[in-house]
């Protein structure tokens, strides 16, 4: 163990030869980057560089992440493959896992009207190259047209894997299913090698059938949301974080730091991983006895530039909060009370109507206990025996992963137990999975009882609460809303004739996506003012309004809602 003399003289080398150019150049970039980002720049002028630049930023930011992760992939891979290629049961095995957990749910969107964001601003990724959502379109010269766009809320690095899918398979709104159907494996084959580096094997496929009976896990792999992919990267960005503590080397180094930016761009919530990376390049410090700096650990500072200006665009920008009746704030303590009763009554909840998994939970909170009173006993050789930068990585992310679960606690819409905020809970889930594996090997002795006994549970679990769960698909089926659009668009597929314009008193998205023009029926009388009657645009043939209807007499008759009443034009 080193003495603090030693850490002492760990920073010292900073400020020696050969580290002293790239040690100024990471606190000349750090410093830049606080500047550019939260002083120099005004909020609308950083929003206006997100939406013209920010496709190219992250197209250089994600080739860059792609070739170091090859580099430092392809020697673990040959060594996987040289293992497991004369036994495919593995593979087999997580593939089948990957099978179960799409199965489990029906493809469909299951967040209205996010995913539909999600898609409009890839295609728009895709057509303009600018990071923008379309909420307006019209025919101009046979064509669809995208006559408004804005810079929405949501980070937009699924958004922009997705425009690589519309560019390569055309644009088509199955490709955001798709990718998250293709990031599964990435989620299944991560997660088995984290738990394996401490755990074995056995714990690996532990830890994956305890994430096959989430049935909110299933609900997220089969949507076009952003849940599913934030999760397979957090899982990809924990093995990056072991692989650079097992060999602290600048290469490793640079990935990691590359993996900050994009993690950020994941979901709202995901920059809090950003210090847990830093921590952890610290710690490879630590254990390589000397300071390491690379060319990535200098950039990354810059990289979180656009980052800080979408994040001051949505702050000031009050219209993207979308905060309820009441409400004036996005965080308050006054949300504490409601959104923890949510959060018992989801990861507690026996019964079959929502995605929770409650075998899950308690083998999680158990497991969490056990080790928590290893280490309060001053035990800790048990659960540090082998696997010690798995381990200690786990740890990190795991104390970030409870400040995430915290910080959501005072957000105004994260009751977990709505049925479209319960993949909120996906990280923690995450986290009790992997704690599961690493409580059972630090048991003394190992003993063989408590593996039976986990997977006991598991298999009672599935049976008994993740099948009925999945049938009922309740979680899914009560997005009423969600079905109303998917009936209007199957009601009008014949009819998607030119010239056609809907105006829909929901969202113009899902008509966007179809390449229907669609305006927005809440504009007022603004929105008749400004159709088009200029020779530019097709004359407009059959125009389609959408409208809420409200019981209005005790007989069972009804009428529109005011807001949709349609004024005379």
């Amino acid at each position: 163990m080193r003495t603090p003399s030693d850490v002492a003289g760990i920073w010292i080398q900073l400020f020696r030869r050969p580290l002293l150019p790239l040690s100024l150049a990471v606190l000349c970039t750090s410093g830049l980057s606080l500047l550019v980002g939260f002083v120099l720049v005004s909020p609308a002028q950083g929003a206006l560089l997100v939406i013209r630049h920010g496709y190219w930023f992250i197209t250089a930011l994600f080739c860059s992440f792609c070739l170091c992760l090859a580099r430092v992939l392809l020697p673990s891979l040959r060594g996987w493959l040289a293992r497991e290629r004369r036994d495919l049961r593995l593979p087999l095995l997580l593939l089948l896992a990957c099978v179960l957990i799409a199965l489990g749910d029906r493809v469909a969107h299951k967040v209205l009207f996010d995913e539909h964001t999600l898609l409009a601003t890839a295609e728009h990724l895709n057509t303009a190259r600018e990071v923008a959502t379309p909420t307006a379109g019209l025919f101009r010269d046979g064509h669809h047209v995208n006559t408004e766009a804005f810079l929405d809320k949501r980070p937009y690095f699924f958004a922009y894997l997705v425009s690589l899918l519309n560019g390569a398979f055309g644009g088509r709104e199955s490709n955001g299913f798709l990718l998250n159907l293709l990031l599964l494996p990435v989620l299944v084959f991560s997660t088995h090698g984290i738990v394996s580096k401490y755990a074995g094997s056995r714990g690996g496929l532990l830890s994956v059938a305890l994430l096959c009976t989430l049935p909110v896990l299933s609900q997220s792999a089969t949507s076009a949301g952003m849940e599913l992919h934030n999760l397979a990267f957090l899982s990809l960005s924990v093995w990056i974080a072991i692989q650079y503590l097992e060999s602290p080397r600048p290469l490793s180094l640079s990935l990691l730091c590359l993996t900050a930016p994009l993690l950020a761009q994941c979901r709202y919530e995901s920059v809090l991983f950003v210090p847990a990376i830093i921590v952890v390049i610290l710690l490879g410090w630590h254990r390589a006895g000397r300071p390491l700096l690379s060319w990535g650990a200098v950039l990354a500072p810059l990289l979180l530039i656009p980052w800080a200006w979408h994040h001051r665009h949505l702050s000031v920008s009050r219209e993207l909060w979308q905060l309820g009746p009441g409400q004036t704030e996005r965080f308050s303590l006054e949300y504490l009370g409601a959104n923890l009763r949510g959060a018992l009554h989801f990861f507690f909840n026996p019964g079959t109507d929502l995605p929770n998994s409650p075998q899950l939970t308690l083998l999680g909170l158990a497991s969490l206990l056990a080790l928590l009173i290893l280490l309060l006993r001053r035990k800790p050789a048990p659960v540090l025996a082998g696997g010690e930068q798995a381990r200690l990585a786990l740890g990190i992310f795991g104390l970030f992963i409870l400040l995430n679960l915290a910080l959501l606690q005072l957000y105004y819409w994260a009751r977990l137990d709505e049925y479209e905020a319960c993949r909120f809970s996906l990280p923690v889930y995450w986290g009790l999975a992997l704690c599961v594996p690493l409580a059972l090997q630090a048991f003394p002795g190992h003993a063989s009882w408590t593996w039976r006994a986990a997977w006991w549970c598991v298999c009672a679990g599935a049976l008994l609460h993740t099948l009925p769960t999945r049938a009922r698909a309740l979680y899914t089926e009560r997005n009423l809303m969600a079905r109303e659009v998917e009936w209007e668009l199957r009601t009008l597929a014949g009819a998607r004739e030119t010239p056609l314009l809907v105006i829909s008193n929901k969202s113009t998205l899902p008509w966007l996506l179809a390449h229907v023009p669609s305006r927005l029926l809440t504009q007022g009388d603004a929105l008749w003012q400004s159709l088009p009657r200029d020779g530019r645009w097709v004359v407009l043939g059959t125009v389609l309004v959408t409208q809420g209807m409200k019981p209005s007499s005790a007989e069972g008759d009804f009428a529109v809602v005011p807001d949709d009443v349609v004024p005379s034009y």
